[in-house]
């Protein structure tokens, strides 16, 4: 009978000893994925401090890149996609864009001015230390293709 009771302690021991090491691989599966989340809602906070920085730069081709990218690494949390996290990274793209697309407008304003009076179309070089010219030839290669971009 001891050797029986002795038996089952052991195995008690075996399947406690088992259960905690699945708990300890699946908690370094989780850190393993909670630290590639963590790296990929860096690589966004970063892409978007970039697009920030262009802009205020007002390199406006620059920051419509990299609004695409930002748009594709937001779309690579999909583990997250609910998450506070998330939503505070999609509102702040959204607003970057919205600065990208102002600011563009404002440019493109500034830039071309069209007198219908004398029909005369002026197109300046540049505004005030703004070189817009890429970004309006940027534009007019292929209007459609930079639509959804901007």
């Amino acid at each position: 009978m001891t050797q029986a009771q002795d038996g089952q302690q052991l195995q008690d021991q075996v399947n406690d000893a088992a259960s905690k090491l699945r708990l300890l691989q699946d908690e370094v599966v989780f850190n393993g994925n909670l630290a590639t989340t963590m790296q990929r809602i860096l690589a966004v906070r970063t892409t978007l401090d970039r697009i920030q920085e262009a802009v205020l730069g007002n390199d406006l081709l620059e920051a419509a890149g990299l609004l695409d990218q930002g748009d594709a690494e937001i779309g690579s949390l999909r583990e997250c996609q609910d998450s506070r996290v998330a939503a505070l990274l999609r509102t702040r793209i959204a607003a970057l864009r919205q600065d990208v697309v102002l600011n563009t407008r404002k440019c493109l304003d500034e830039l071309v001015y069209v007198n219908a009076a004398i029909s005369t179309v002026t197109i300046r070089q540049q505004l005030d230390g703004m070189a817009c010219v890429p970004l309006l030839q940027y534009l007019l290669i292929d209007p459609e293709a930079h639509t959804q971009s901007i």
